[in-house]
């Protein structure tokens, strides 16, 4: 992903405008850093991170804010390390029937209230709104992001979200 040059699509630039997603302040301002010419150690420093930026980035490529592409330097064959969104491993939502998605979701709602308390009613209201797997899905990693930039679920984060991809498979 070093070698990466990342690229904001058309819903990236809206979302710059618009902040209708209500991003988390460290990937809007990653977002609004990427332009085309940045490789992801240079996008790491300007945004002033001591964490790894995979995450982050891997999160703006999901939601379809970024697409990637790869540097001319590196081989056609790297670039394919990271998923287009059209393409991603995440978009493909098996079905879950109506008592597992509210187990779910039940579940979600309570890792929230404990663990990002008021901070998190944004992406409590996201969760109550979801009403298939699909939309529910979209929810996961702005909730695992703020989880991992609490104070106390970021020790649990990386948990949920193990059990998250074993739930949707």
């Amino acid at each position: 992903m070093d070698a990466q040059l990342f690229h904001k699509t058309d819903a990236g630039r809206n979302e710059i405008i618009s902040r209708q997603l209500k991003l988390p302040a460290k990937v809007r301002r990653l977002l609004i850093l990427i332009d085309g010419q940045k490789t992801t150690e240079a996008l790491s420093r300007l945004a002033g991170q001591d964490e790894d930026i995979k995450p982050l980035l891997q999160h703006l490529l999901l939601e379809g804010l970024i697409s990637a592409t790869a540097n001319q330097a590196i081989s056609p064959l790297q670039s394919s390390t990271i998923p287009s969104p059209k393409h991603a491993p995440s978009t493909i939502v098996p079905s879950i029937d109506a008592s597992d998605l509210a187990d779910i979701k039940h579940w979600m709602l309570d890792g929230c209230q404990q663990y990002l308390g008021i901070m998190g009613a944004d992406i409590r209201r996201r969760i109550e709104a979801a009403s298939d797997a699909a939309t529910l899905k979209k929810c996961i990693a702005p909730w695992i992001m703020a989880l991992r930039d609490s104070k106390t679920g970021h020790a649990v984060a990386d948990t949920y979200l193990s059990t998250l991809h074993a739930r949707f498979g």
